[in-house]
């Protein structure tokens, strides 16, 4: 459950005093998230009190799509030992290509789409059971 979420547009350093005093004790998740990663802290809140646990920072990053062209590149910065879904799927939704990658630091698969026709297609990348959809288009 979120409790509090904003979006800020600008690229200016930015800072945020939350006041959590109206929140029961117990475990919290602070998510910073920013077009390339996520950082996560674990928070407690015991006796009206907010402390971060051993200061556990998770950092996982989000996987990035470059297309040139008919040539698309995928990639994956896996710090953590994630895995990557990649599916490509038509417009009528219909899964053209799909494949898994692991195993490695950085993950990344390039796909040669020049056999395609040209119309919209939507890139579907699954980690850390997140989705992330990009929409491209072939000319």
């Amino acid at each position: 459950m979120v409790l509090y979420q904003e979006d800020i547009a600008s690229a200016e350093i930015f800072q945020r005093s939350l006041n959590l005093i109206e929140l029961p004790d117990g475990p919290y998740e602070l998510q910073i998230e920013d077009d390339y990663k996520t950082e996560t802290t674990s928070l407690t809140k015991i006796n009206g009190k907010v402390t971060s646990a051993n200061q556990i920072k998770t950092t996982s990053f989000k996987p990035q799509i470059v297309l040139k062209d008919t040539q698309l590149k995928v990639s994956l910065l896996a710090l953590n030992n994630e895995k990557l879904t990649v599916s490509i799927l038509d417009e009528n939704q219909n899964i053209i290509s799909e494949k898994k990658l692991s195993g490695s630091v950085n993950l990344g698969q390039a796909y040669d789409l020049s056999h395609l026709n040209p119309g919209h297609y939507t890139v579907e990348l699954y980690t850390n059971g997140k989705v992330y959809n990009r929409l491209i288009t072939l000319n």
